[in-house]
């Protein structure tokens, strides 16, 4: 739709809003967690320039495009070629209103990303109001591989900052 395209990429708005949120993460130099428990990652994750990040996408409140990770991911990998992987979990695509699945669904997805070990950042995919529904079952089930990755994305993560050492948490760009 007219509009809807970054001129200077050409993809849809929330792809070129990625390609920025990815290419923060695929440059760091060093562990990429933010503020997190003394930032450290498991042994060969993402841990250096060069090496491989994976980025686990979720969408804790609006559903998204199932075009948006194929253009994602395609430029992903033509700009970063195999340094930066991402991981849509299928709850990205769940239908329940205008929200990505019920607010069981999106909870357990995220969880599901964030307490995955082998993820290093975990990405929000799309703003909006839904993600304080399901937000006291994310917080109480966030485990100790949560607290050691990047989070970024929209405004809708940012209510996870305060669950996060109370304000301290490892979020990045909310």
């Amino acid at each position: 739709a007219p509009g809807l395209h970054d001129a200077g990429v050409g993809l849809p708005a929330a792809a070129a809003f990625a390609v920025k949120e990815v290419r923060s993460v695929a440059k760091h130099p060093g562990p990429i967690s933010g503020r997190g428990q003394g930032g450290k990652r498991p042994e060969g994750r993402g841990t250096g320039m060069g090496q491989r990040v994976r980025i686990g996408v979720v969408a804790p409140s609006s559903f998204i495009d199932p075009a948006v990770p194929d253009e994602v991911t395609a430029f992903a990998k033509a700009r970063y070629g195999d340094r930066v992987e991402l991981v849509f979990d299928p709850q990205c695509f769940a239908r329940h209103g205008h929200f990505a699945g019920t607010d069981a669904q999106r909870a357990e997805g995220v969880l599901r990303i964030a307490n995955d070990p082998g993820i290093d950042a975990v990405w929000f995919a799309r703003g909006g109001y839904g993600s304080c529904r399901p937000a006291e079952a994310i917080l109480a089930g966030l485990g100790e591989a949560a607290r050691r990755k990047t989070w970024m994305g929209f405004s809708d993560g940012a209510l996870f900052e305060v669950g996060f050492e109370g304000g301290e948490g490892p979020l990045e760009g909310f």
